[in-house]
């Protein structure tokens, strides 16, 4: 695989997980910070920054730019049940990749 091949494929994951983090963020403080569920997805966006810190990193090690763009992301938030069905839809998008 050419390098700058290999750059374009990180940055789509440095995409994939920047609209991550917004996502869990956004549904973790329209839960509550406060309760269990809100707590988690609040938790669960700093390991999605790990993710896109690392990727960051590597692209930048190969002499490519990281692109700060999320990625398109679904966005239900109708109810918790519809939420929560966002994620496992937009997960399974990304299982492939």
């Amino acid at each position: 695989m050419e390098k700058q091949a290999l750059i374009d494929l990180l940055n789509r994951d440095l995409a994939d997980e920047h609209a991550a983090i917004i996502r869990y963020l956004v549904h973790g403080w329209m839960e509550g910070e406060d309760t269990p569920l809100g707590a988690s997805l609040i938790s669960i966006s700093r390991d999605e920054m790990w993710h896109m810190h690392w990727l960051g990193m590597i692209i930048g090690e190969l002499g490519g730019e990281p692109n700060f763009t999320p990625a398109p992301y679904p966005y239900y938030p109708t109810s918790r049940a519809t939420m929560l069905k966002s994620y496992v839809e937009y997960d399974e998008k990304l299982i492939p990749h």
